[in-house]
């Protein structure tokens, strides 16, 4: 909250990482999960993916650069993200170096065949650190980045989501157990409060992986979605293994096609340019609905920044009080409004029902 309102304490607390003890084992294996707070002056694989378009000289570019909310925002997720980070590779290169010095000492025995290297511990967990925390390396595919970027938001985000699990099978024991700690208490963390939350009665929560609303708290309209981006992959994996979709709308269950998941599911990670083409390619939105080039909403929807537009959705449904209703949006819980209709589809298909057993049976083929 401090570097929300001050760039100096976010230079200072960037500077004080830099200055750390550690930061020359960091940079010594070449990790790559702290952000840059400025995003100007740097390559383009290096830059944070959430504020990439604060980085160039182009005109719009330029402009965003010069918005106070945009650097606000940029002050706040960066100087979190590594604070965060930095307190947590400094208590492993601490455990590291303790167990090096009791291996050596004969307090940890070691198999036959087996052992222990600093360097590769330490290589393998700032990896799970990265994949953790949404900054996978893009490995020789780096110097790309400009154009994946151009295809797809957040390509090195995406990635840590199918990246993170292969840490659970860790060479390094002291990784593996880490991974399996924080996955399940992150996992199980989330998934209790959620039921929990359900059983009182403060929400519903979808659990048929086929729908979108997989995993998602609904109140009324209005979807939230804690779970970071790996919500969506789960959902890939159900419809793929079942070829079905459930509408995360009328809560209706219709059969689908391999390659159209896949595409689906491509169109909702494109960047914002990559979206529009798809739009004037395939008259299709990737929520399934017809493109108008009319209508302002779905202009807002391309183009207002997610925090914008989660309220406005809100507030379109529920009025005014949707307004608050988006603002989790604006530290990370994914936000979404649109009606459930599921009662509404039920009613018409019993009175569709009705109407046909009125019909006279004589003389119908």
């Amino acid at each position: 909250w401090k570097a929300a309102r001050s760039q100096k304490y976010a230079e200072a607390m960037e500077t004080a990482i830099k200055q750390s003890k550690n930061y020359p084992v960091y940079e010594q294996y070449g990790h790559d999960f702290l952000r840059p707070l400025n995003q100007k002056g740097i390559q383009a694989w290096q830059r944070e993916e959430h504020f990439y378009v604060m980085g160039g000289n182009r005109p719009i570019e330029k402009f965003a650069q010069k918005l106070p909310w945009l650097r606000a925002s940029n002050r706040v997720f960066v100087t979190g993200i590594n604070e965060m980070n930095w307190r947590i590779w400094n208590g492993y290169v601490d455990d590291v170096v303790k167990r090096n010095e009791q291996i050596a000492s004969g307090a940890i025995k070691m198999g036959e065949g087996e052992a222990f290297s600093i360097a590769k511990s330490l290589d393998t967990h700032g990896k799970m650190l990265a994949d953790m925390t949404g900054r996978a390396g893009l490995g020789p595919l780096k110097e790309l980045s400009p154009a994946i970027n151009a295809g797809f938001f957040s390509m090195r985000l995406n990635l840590s989501r199918v990246l993170v699990w292969r840490h659970l099978a860790s060479a390094d024991p002291l990784v593996r157990k880490e991974a399996w700690k924080n996955i399940l208490t992150a996992i199980g963390g989330i998934t209790a409060v959620e039921l929990a939350g359900q059983q009182m009665g403060l929400w519903e929560i979808e659990l048929d992986p086929r729908s979108a609303d997989f995993g998602k708290m609904r109140i009324g309209p209005t979807r939230y979605d804690p779970w970071g981006g790996l919500q969506q992959f789960m959902v890939l994996l159900a419809r793929l293994g079942t070829l079905e979709t459930k509408s995360a709308t009328t809560g209706a269950i219709r059969d689908t096609r391999f390659r159209d998941v896949l595409s689906r599911f491509e169109q909702g990670k494109e960047s914002p340019g990559a979206s529009l083409l798809s739009d004037f390619l395939t008259k299709e939105r990737y929520t399934g609905e017809e493109v108008d080039w009319t209508s302002s909403k779905q202009w807002i929807e391309r183009t207002a920044p997610m925090t914008l537009r989660s309220m406005s959705e809100a507030a379109a449904e529920v009025g005014a009080v949707g307004l608050a209703s988006g603002l989790p949006s604006g530290v990370g819980i994914g936000v979404n409004t649109y009606p459930y209709k599921i009662a509404e589809v039920n009613n018409k298909w019993r009175k569709d029902l009705a109407a046909y057993n009125a019909i006279p049976s004589n003389g119908i083929t």
